[in-house]
């Protein structure tokens, strides 16, 4: 038997495991005062009534480039149900393109497909940015622009600081392929940076450029590497923290075929999981949200405290946060029975 069971909770003094509903907490001295009104509040979730979607996998194109696996795949908004009591939040994500049927992508709209490769197969991959000029978190890139010290990187003497971003830049990106053996020109560093609107960064580069408009790069993997379990993500410069939080990341399986002699889970019983800390709002026009505070910011607005938390690394799990399984609240799964074959 395998399966899996996908959980999450407002990690708070209010949270009560015994029951069937998850509430926000009060009184662990971090949160927002019980009377404060200017963030919203997790209204009680029931647990375990949402299916765990699993990650779509991209279907590769073989035609493009011969001897290897090709994907386009588009950064764009789009929006996400983390619970079924909450309403629709805006995100991001990647949609790969369907080769056996242009008119239907392949995606969720939050986070991305999976890429799944045989080792020492290559990949080339598109990637085209069709995300709006202005960011979800724009308060945030504001504040990051006008130097404010506790979100902005500073530079230690004798070195002078640098804006991490142009000025008239919102939203830029560039995909890393975080864990595997890639060539500089295909390891998306932040300086490779490209715009919606087709501005680059200042090393930014592209494989083949005459198959490129200006919102988009092509990269290559060689897969020279053990079987493993990696992804990728955005890698913009000066906020990758915001862009990957939004849901700019997806899972990048390497196989091998000598996994099929072990006896592994295989298909519908191998099951790939992203876990993340929610760390704002996420229940989108019905008002409610997954609050959390830090003393030192406990009168400031939601977006606000997510900048601070994603950029400086603060003890979240205690905060009032919540844990995101396969990309929802409180998820489940069905486990499956199976006859393990005879010498296995």
């Amino acid at each position: 038997m395998t399966g899996v069971m996908g959980s999450a909770a407002v990690l708070s003094a209010g949270c009560s495991e015994d029951t069937g509903t998850a509430s926000a907490g009060h009184g662990t001295g971090h949160e927002m005062g019980a009377a404060d009104s200017s963030v919203p509040r997790t209204p009680a979730l029931e647990k375990y009534v949402d299916p765990l979607p699993r990650p779509v996998t991209a279907i590769p194109d073989r035609s493009v480039y011969p001897g290897a696996d090709y994907y386009e795949i588009t950064m764009r908004q789009g929006s996400w149900r983390f619970h079924r009591d909450l309403g629709p939040a805006t995100v991001w994500g990647y949609w790969a393109a369907n080769p056996h049927d242009r008119h239907k992508p392949i995606g969720m709209g939050y986070l991305g497909p999976t890429i799944s490769v045989p080792k020492d197969h290559p990949t080339v991959v598109k990637y085209r940015n069709q995300l709006p000029t202005t960011h979800m978190f724009q308060s945030v890139i504001d504040r990051i622009r006008k130097g404010d010290p506790q979100l902005t990187p500073t530079a230690p003497p004798p070195y002078k600081s640098k804006a991490p971003f142009p000025a008239h830049i919102s939203v830029w990106n560039v995909v890393h392929q975080h864990g595997g053996y890639t060539a500089p020109q295909s390891d998306g560093p932040p300086l490779q940076s490209f715009s919606p609107d087709g501005f680059h960064a200042e090393a930014y580069t592209t494989l083949d450029p005459g198959r490129v408009a200006r919102n988009e790069a092509i990269a290559a993997y060689t897969n020279h590497e053990r079987a493993s379990l990696l992804w990728y993500h955005d890698h913009g410069m000066g906020m990758t923290s915001l862009n990957v939080y939004a849901g700019l990341a997806g899972l990048y399986l390497i196989t091998d075929p000598a996994e099929e002699r072990l006896g592994l889970p295989q298909g519908e019983f191998e099951v790939p999981l992203i876990l993340q800390a929610a760390l704002g709002n996420l229940a989108g026009g019905d008002g409610a949200a997954l609050a959390f505070t830090q003393e030192v910011q406990a009168r400031r607005a939601v977006a606000e405290c997510l900048a601070a938390t994603t950029t400086l690394w603060l003890p979240v799990y205690g905060l009032g946060a919540a844990v995101l399984v396969g990309a929802v609240m409180w998820g489940h799964d069905r486990a499956r029975a199976r006859r393990t074959p005879a010498g296995s």
